[in-house]
Protein backbone atom coordinates (compact mmCIF):
# COMPACT_ATOMS: atom_id res chain seq x y z
CA UNK A 1 0.00 0.00 0.00
CA UNK A 2 1.30 3.47 -0.90
CA UNK A 3 0.79 6.75 0.91
CA UNK A 4 1.57 10.20 -0.46
CA UNK A 5 2.24 13.08 1.93
CA UNK A 6 1.86 16.51 0.34
CA UNK A 7 2.84 19.71 2.12
CA UNK A 8 4.82 22.74 0.98
CA UNK A 9 6.60 22.83 4.35
CA UNK A 10 9.58 20.48 4.31
CA UNK A 11 9.73 20.19 8.11
CA UNK A 12 6.03 19.30 8.33
CA UNK A 13 6.57 16.37 5.95
CA UNK A 14 9.75 15.30 7.74
CA UNK A 15 8.02 15.51 11.11
CA UNK A 16 5.34 13.11 9.92
CA UNK A 17 7.96 10.87 8.30
CA UNK A 18 10.01 10.70 11.49
CA UNK A 19 7.12 10.49 13.96
CA UNK A 20 5.05 7.65 12.52
CA UNK A 21 6.13 4.01 12.65
CA UNK A 22 5.50 3.14 9.00
CA UNK A 23 6.50 -0.52 9.34
CA UNK A 24 3.74 -1.09 11.90
CA UNK A 25 1.19 0.37 9.48
CA UNK A 26 2.44 -1.89 6.68
CA UNK A 27 2.93 0.66 3.92
CA UNK A 28 5.03 -0.54 1.02
CA UNK A 29 6.10 3.00 0.28
CA UNK A 30 5.58 6.49 1.70
CA UNK A 31 5.98 9.12 -1.00
CA UNK A 32 6.55 12.82 -0.45
CA UNK A 33 5.61 15.85 -2.54
CA UNK A 34 6.09 19.54 -1.81
CA UNK A 35 3.89 21.05 -4.53
CA UNK A 36 0.79 20.39 -6.57
CA UNK A 37 2.92 19.50 -9.59
CA UNK A 38 5.00 16.98 -7.62
CA UNK A 39 1.80 15.44 -6.22
CA UNK A 40 0.29 15.02 -9.69
CA UNK A 41 3.52 13.45 -10.91
CA UNK A 42 3.55 11.05 -7.94
CA UNK A 43 0.02 9.94 -8.83
CA UNK A 44 0.96 9.44 -12.47
CA UNK A 45 3.93 7.25 -11.52
CA UNK A 46 2.38 5.33 -8.59
CA UNK A 47 -0.80 3.66 -7.46
CA UNK A 48 -1.40 5.84 -4.40
CA UNK A 49 -4.03 4.46 -2.03
CA UNK A 50 -3.92 7.21 0.62
CA UNK A 51 -3.29 10.93 0.24
CA UNK A 52 -2.35 12.96 3.32
CA UNK A 53 -2.16 16.61 2.33
CA UNK A 54 -2.03 20.12 3.66
CA UNK A 55 -4.94 22.32 2.74
CA UNK A 56 -3.20 25.60 1.97
CA UNK A 57 -0.27 25.69 -0.42
CA UNK A 58 1.03 28.02 -3.13
CA UNK A 59 -0.51 27.73 -6.63
CA UNK A 60 -3.05 24.97 -5.88
CA UNK A 61 -4.34 24.09 -2.42
CA UNK A 62 -5.18 20.77 -0.86
CA UNK A 63 -8.86 20.95 -1.72
CA UNK A 64 -8.06 21.42 -5.40
CA UNK A 65 -5.67 18.49 -5.13
CA UNK A 66 -8.37 16.31 -3.57
CA UNK A 67 -10.78 17.26 -6.38
CA UNK A 68 -8.10 16.25 -8.91
CA UNK A 69 -7.53 12.96 -7.08
CA UNK A 70 -11.28 12.22 -7.00
CA UNK A 71 -11.36 12.61 -10.75
CA UNK A 72 -8.12 10.81 -11.65
CA UNK A 73 -7.75 8.27 -8.85
CA UNK A 74 -11.22 7.72 -7.34
CA UNK A 75 -10.09 4.76 -5.22
CA UNK A 76 -7.66 6.91 -3.23
CA UNK A 77 -8.66 7.83 0.32
CA UNK A 78 -7.87 11.45 1.13
CA UNK A 79 -7.04 12.97 4.51
CA UNK A 80 -6.55 16.69 5.03
CA UNK A 81 -3.86 17.73 7.51
CA UNK A 82 -4.19 21.46 8.20
CA UNK A 83 -3.60 24.20 10.74
CA UNK A 84 -6.87 25.85 9.66
CA UNK A 85 -9.82 25.14 11.94
CA UNK A 86 -12.27 27.02 9.72
CA UNK A 87 -15.60 25.25 9.27
CA UNK A 88 -15.78 26.11 5.55
CA UNK A 89 -12.57 24.19 4.87
CA UNK A 90 -13.83 21.14 6.75
CA UNK A 91 -17.19 21.37 5.00
CA UNK A 92 -15.49 21.49 1.58
CA UNK A 93 -13.30 18.53 2.53
CA UNK A 94 -16.39 16.52 3.49
CA UNK A 95 -18.11 17.43 0.23
CA UNK A 96 -15.04 16.07 -1.58
CA UNK A 97 -15.41 12.78 0.34
CA UNK A 98 -12.26 13.21 2.43
CA UNK A 99 -11.94 10.48 5.00
CA UNK A 100 -10.79 12.88 7.71
CA UNK A 101 -9.84 16.48 8.45
CA UNK A 102 -7.01 16.65 10.99
CA UNK A 103 -5.65 19.76 12.68
CA UNK A 104 -1.92 20.41 13.00
CA UNK A 105 -0.08 19.78 15.17
CA UNK A 106 -1.33 16.23 15.48
CA UNK A 107 -0.01 13.66 17.91
CA UNK A 108 1.69 10.81 16.13
CA UNK A 109 -0.42 8.14 17.84
CA UNK A 110 -3.56 10.00 16.67
CA UNK A 111 -2.24 10.20 13.12
CA UNK A 112 -1.38 6.50 13.29
CA UNK A 113 -4.98 5.69 14.28
CA UNK A 114 -6.31 7.84 11.45
CA UNK A 115 -4.05 6.08 8.95
CA UNK A 116 -5.09 2.67 10.35
CA UNK A 117 -8.71 3.69 9.81
CA UNK A 118 -7.90 4.64 6.20
CA UNK A 119 -6.22 1.27 5.67
CA UNK A 120 -9.28 -0.52 7.08
CA UNK A 121 -11.57 1.50 4.82
CA UNK A 122 -9.52 0.57 1.76
CA UNK A 123 -9.42 -3.11 2.74
CA UNK A 124 -13.21 -3.16 3.25
CA UNK A 125 -13.73 -1.59 -0.17
CA UNK A 126 -11.39 -4.13 -1.76
CA UNK A 127 -13.22 -7.03 -0.10
CA UNK A 128 -16.57 -5.61 -1.22
CA UNK A 129 -15.33 -5.18 -4.80
CA UNK A 130 -13.97 -8.73 -4.77
CA UNK A 131 -17.26 -10.12 -3.45
CA UNK A 132 -19.18 -8.19 -6.10
CA UNK A 133 -16.83 -9.44 -8.82
CA UNK A 134 -17.09 -13.09 -7.72
CA UNK A 135 -20.82 -12.76 -7.20
CA UNK A 136 -21.25 -11.44 -10.73
CA UNK A 137 -19.06 -14.22 -12.12
CA UNK A 138 -21.17 -16.78 -10.26
CA UNK A 139 -24.41 -15.28 -11.56
CA UNK A 140 -22.99 -15.19 -15.09
CA UNK A 141 -21.90 -18.84 -14.87
CA UNK A 142 -25.34 -19.93 -13.64
CA UNK A 143 -27.01 -17.96 -16.41
CA UNK A 144 -24.69 -19.51 -18.97
CA UNK A 145 -25.33 -23.04 -17.67
CA UNK A 146 -29.07 -22.45 -17.53
CA UNK A 147 -29.03 -21.06 -21.04
CA UNK A 148 -27.06 -24.05 -22.26
CA UNK A 149 -29.44 -26.51 -20.55
CA UNK A 150 -32.46 -24.74 -22.00
CA UNK A 151 -31.03 -24.85 -25.51
CA UNK A 152 -30.06 -28.52 -25.10
CA UNK A 153 -33.54 -29.42 -23.85
CA UNK A 154 -35.26 -27.61 -26.72
CA UNK A 155 -32.98 -29.28 -29.25
CA UNK A 156 -33.57 -32.71 -27.73
CA UNK A 157 -37.38 -32.34 -27.78
CA UNK A 158 -37.32 -30.89 -31.30
CA UNK A 159 -35.26 -33.83 -32.56
CA UNK A 160 -37.60 -36.33 -30.86
CA UNK A 161 -40.68 -34.66 -32.34
CA UNK A 162 -39.15 -34.62 -35.83
CA UNK A 163 -38.32 -38.33 -35.58
CA UNK A 164 -41.76 -39.29 -34.23
CA UNK A 165 -44.11 -37.06 -36.25
CA UNK A 166 -46.40 -39.94 -37.13
CA UNK A 167 -46.91 -40.91 -33.48
CA UNK A 168 -49.06 -39.42 -30.75
CA UNK A 169 -46.83 -37.18 -28.63
CA UNK A 170 -48.34 -36.32 -25.24
CA UNK A 171 -46.89 -33.11 -23.73
CA UNK A 172 -46.40 -34.91 -20.41
CA UNK A 173 -44.09 -37.45 -22.09
CA UNK A 174 -42.09 -34.72 -23.82
CA UNK A 175 -41.73 -32.84 -20.50
CA UNK A 176 -40.50 -36.01 -18.78
CA UNK A 177 -37.76 -36.31 -21.38
CA UNK A 178 -36.14 -33.08 -20.18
Amino acid sequence: MKLLIVDDEYFAVQGVMDGVNWEVLGFDEVLQAYSYTEAVEAFRQNDVEILLCDIEMPVEGGLERVAWVNEHSPGTECIILSCHDEFDYAKQALSLRCLDYVLKPVRYHTLTEILQNAICTIEKKRRQELLEKYGQQYIDSIAQKSKGNYVDAVEMVTDYINKHLSEELPVKDLANMV
